[in-house]
């Protein structure tokens, strides 16, 4: 039955006495039927294996489906895809064969289901690989989910995006497998659960992880996540970005292995932790990266910089910073500008600064209203 009523707009026909009983595949079954919404909770969907993009954009769908056995069924991404209206109670949905058959697994399941906050903290999950984009956009989702278990999970990408009001306790969660948490909690701006104990060893990408980037949203992360192993991650892009609460202690992180800190702290406006110790030896890209970060005036004077080329607007209005940043090995750096652009009062002593690969300057001490330091000799050529 794949695509039996796909972009059916109008379709809502009763089909409830259907013997849908040997049927396997109902892929894509009611995609973009827009209407529908009849009674089918008395089909027999024991033997069904497939129903990935079953409801994807099956606007008014949220018939009762809560006695359909779905113990046979591998593949469930994207199920209730942009299904606005759907709410119901699958509490005891059998999803203990949902495995990693399918490159999308439980990937998009949930996405933007307006509604949806109904109750699966019963349901076994302990076969899934990939919950990429799960509960994206879901935006009323709130539900009990602590007691899943997440072990076999290697992509939680994107998983909460833009779940506005998820803030569910999830400490427990193993997720000693999980290699991509990118966006992970982006615009889950209420989300501050205990997730202090998780194993991230294996994660890779962090990139977005806790942005909260529009305005209005204000994110509230500021939990405990000062014993995480990063050691294996390479990818810190936007990871507080507007993370506006965030002043946690990350001392202790190993960040040896990141390459890219783009706008890691951007409007982080809390921000002013000790990030002394950490070797950013690795990093290439520092563009923006405590743009706006308000507060921040910590020392990082030890900070092995001679990796980066490109230091643009890194920081642009921090408008406390002026750490002692003399010794850094700037002599890769090619683009410098905006760098102190109105870092109102930064007047550190920089002068020894080799600056012969910089290309660009444009607007570096734009309104630095403190500025003063001698560089006289910086190589400017």
């Amino acid at each position: 039955m794949q695509y039996l009523f796909a972009h059916k707009l109008s379709f809502n026909a009763d089909i409830s006495r259907w013997d849908v009983s040997s049927v396997t595949n109902m892929d894509g079954m009611f995609v973009a039927a827009n209407a529908f919404n009849a009674d089918i909770s008395r089909w027999d969907v024991s033997s069904v294996t497939n129903m990935i993009y079953m409801f994807n954009d099956a606007y008014a769908f949220n018939a009762d489906i809560s006695r359909w056995d779905t113990s046979s069924v591998t593949n469930m991404g994207s199920m209730f895809k942009q299904a606005y209206a759907f709410n119901a109670d699958i509490s005891r949905w059998d999803v203990s064969s949902v495995t990693g058959i399918s490159v999308t697994d439980m990937g998009y399941m949930f996405y933007r289901a307006d509604a949806f906050n109904a109750d699966i903290s019963r349901w076994d999950v302990s076969s899934v690989t990939n919950m990429y984009r799960m509960f994206d956009y879901a935006i009323k989702f709130n539900a009990d989910i602590s007691r899943w278990d997440v072990s076999s999970v290697t992509n939680m990408h994107r998983m909460f995006y833009e779940a506005y009001r998820f803030n569910a306790d999830i400490s427990q969660w193993d997720v000693s497998s999980v290699t991509n948490m990118y966006q992970m909690f982006y615009q889950a701006s209420k989300f501050n659960a205990d997730i202090s104990r998780w194993d991230t060893s294996l994660v890779t990408n962090m990139g977005s992880m806790f942005s909260s980037a529009l305005f209005i949203y204000k994110g509230s992360f500021n939990a405990d996540i000062s014993r995480w192993d990063v050691s294996s991650v390479t990818r810190m892009e936007q990871m507080f970005y507007d993370a506006k609460a965030f002043n946690a202690d990350i001392s202790r992180w190993d960040v040896s292995s990141v390459t890219n800190m783009y706008r890691m702290f951007y409007q982080a406006s809390k921000f002013n932790a000790d990030i002394s110790r950490w070797d950013v030896s690795s990093v290439t890209n520092m563009v923006e990266m405590f743009y706006y970060a308000n507060k921040f005036n910590a020392d990082i004077s030890r900070w092995d910089v001679s990796s980066v080329t490109s230091m643009e607007h890194m920081f642009r209005s921090a408008g406390q910073f002026n750490a002692d940043i003399s010794r850094w090995d700037v002599s890769s750096v090619w683009n410098m500008g905006g760098m102190f652009y109105r870092a109102y009062a930064f007047n550190a002593d920089i002068s020894r600064w080799d600056t012969s690969s910089v290309t660009n300057m444009g607007y570096m001490f734009y309104r630095v209203d403190a500025f003063n330091a001698d560089i006289s000799r910086w190589d400017v050529s």
